[in-house]
C-alpha cells in the first residue's frame, strides 16, 4: 500500500487508475484495490473497502447537499495506536463495523428466520483478545492467510480443505441486477414512481446502472443500498 501511494499522483490518478478501470469485469478485484489504495486518508479508505462511497463519489452522485457539506463528510474514526501495522488497522476497523453490522447480523437473522439457534465460531472474547496480541506473521505468513488457524487444524482437517480457496456464502445480487431484476431496479431507481430519484444526479445514476448492467463495473453494493432506500421510502414515507 505504501509503495503505491508514494507514486506521483499524476501517474496513479491520471494514467494507472484509468487503465485498470478500463479492464474487463473479470478484473474487478484489481479495480477495487486500485481505487481504494489511491485514497490517502485511512478514515475514508477503510469504509470504501467495504462498499461505502468515497467523498468524491458521494459528491458526484448525491444532489441533496453541496459537495462541501452534508452528512458523512466527516469519515468515521477507527484510530489505532501510532505505529500499528496496516494489517492491524484494517482488522481494528473490521471488528467493530463490518463484523457485527453485516456478517454476524445476517447470520443471526437468517438462522433465526429458519428457527435455528446458530453460533458463530471463534467469537469467544478471551480467544479474540489472545489472537489480537499475536504477531502479524502468525496471521499472514508470506502469501498464506489465516496461517495460525491452518497450522492448528493440520491434524484435524485434510490438506484439500486447508489449502482450498476461500468460499463465501454470497447472494448473487450482482447477477440478479444484470438479469432478472434489471427492470425492477431501473423502475425503482429511475421510474416515474421513484421516491428517491430526486436525491441523486440522474446522469450519474444512469451511468452507474449502465456500467453495472453491461458488466463493465460491479456496483452491486451501492445499487443494493439505493434500492433498499427506495423500498423503505415506499413502505414508510
Amino acid at each position: 500500500m505504501g509503495y503505491y501511494q508514494r507514486m506521483p499522483g499524476f501517474l496513479r490518478h491520471g494514467i494507472f487508475e484509468p487503465l485498470v478501470h478500463a479492464l474487463p469485469y473479470e478484473y474487478r478485484r484489481m479495480k477495487t484495490a486500485v481505487t481504494n489504495l489511491g485514497i490517502a486518508d485511512a478514515r475514508e479508505r477503510l469504509p470504501r473497502w467495504f462498499g461505502a462511497l468515497s467523498n468524491a463519489e458521494r459528491s458526484a452522485l448525491v444532489s441533496m447537499w453541496g459537495a462541501d457539506s452534508g452528512p458523512g463528510q466527516v469519515a468515521p474514526r477507527f484510530d489505532t495506536a501510532a505505529g500499528n501495522s496496516a494489517l492491524r488497522k484494517i482488522l481494528y476497523f473490521d471488528q467493530p463495523s463490518w463484523l457485527p453490522d453485516n456478517l454476524l447480523e445476517r447470520g443471526d437473522s437468517m438462522s433465526m428466520a429458519a428457527s435455528l439457534e446458530a453460533r458463530m465460531p471463534f467469537m469467544d472474547y478471551e480467544l479474540a483478545a489472545f489472537i489480537s496480541r499475536l504477531p502479524d506473521d502468525w496471521r499472514i505468513c508470506g502469501r498464506k492467510t489465516k496461517f495460525i488457524l491452518r497450522q492448528a487444524m493440520k491434524r484435524v482437517l485434510p490438506n484439500r480443505i486447508l489449502e482450498r480457496p476461500k468460499i463465501g456464502l454470497r447472494v448473487p445480487v450482482n447477477e440478479w441486477f444484470r438479469r432478472g431484476m434489471k427492470d425492477y431496479l431501473y423502475d425503482h431507481l429511475l421510474g416515474s414512481d421513484s421516491r428517491t430519484r430526486e436525491y441523486f444526479h440522474r446522469a450519474v445514476l444512469e451511468r452507474l446502472l449502465c456500467e453495472h448492467v453491461s458488466g463493465r463495473q460491479n456496483h452491486e453494493k451501492l445499487l443494493w443500498s439505493l434500492l433498499n432506500l427506495e423500498i423503505w421510502h415506499r413502505q414508510y414515507v
